[in-house]
């Protein structure tokens, strides 16, 4: 036997009934960090191939290192965007925004290299080819 907090003697047949200690702590509300959100992101429509992939190749890849849920919205309200929904922890939301982000990121990148050297090309084209002729000079 031992003593409580006020004094009262508790034999070893008291059965404890924290059912309502326990109930009280599943009913407090977590924590923000194990808290889920639900949040959008806005892609250009030219970039939304990218970030699915081949066959859900990508977005599966992005879901599997996030944690995140990630899912295409039908372009409905904002045709000049296509929206995907993130369902998840915030730093799992966190970390798809990271990744789709990177996605156009590197296709917009990609494309900027593509277009200046199209231009180089097409600018080193348009200079007007003239016969050179070989002069030999003998002193």
């Amino acid at each position: 036997t031992s003593n409580n907090a006020i004094g009262v003697k508790r034999t070893q047949d008291d059965d404890l009934n924290l059912e309502p200690a326990k109930k009280f702590l599943e009913d407090l509300p977590t924590t923000s960090e194990n808290q889920e959100i639900v949040t959008m992101i806005d892609v250009p429509p030219s970039y939304t191939g990218l970030v699915v992939g081949k066959g859900g190749f990508k977005i599966n890849q992005i879901k599997s290192e996030s944690g995140c849920s990630v899912a295409k919205l039908a372009p409905q309200t904002h045709p000049e965007t296509r929206q995907f929904i993130l369902k998840g922890t915030p730093e799992q939301v966190n970390c798809a925004k990271m990744l789709i982000q990177n996605v156009v990121d590197a296709a917009k990148l990609t494309k900027n290299v593509q277009n200046e050297s199209q231009l180089q090309v097409s600018s080193q084209s348009n200079v007007p080819h003239l016969p050179i002729e070989v002069v030999t000079i003998e002193v």
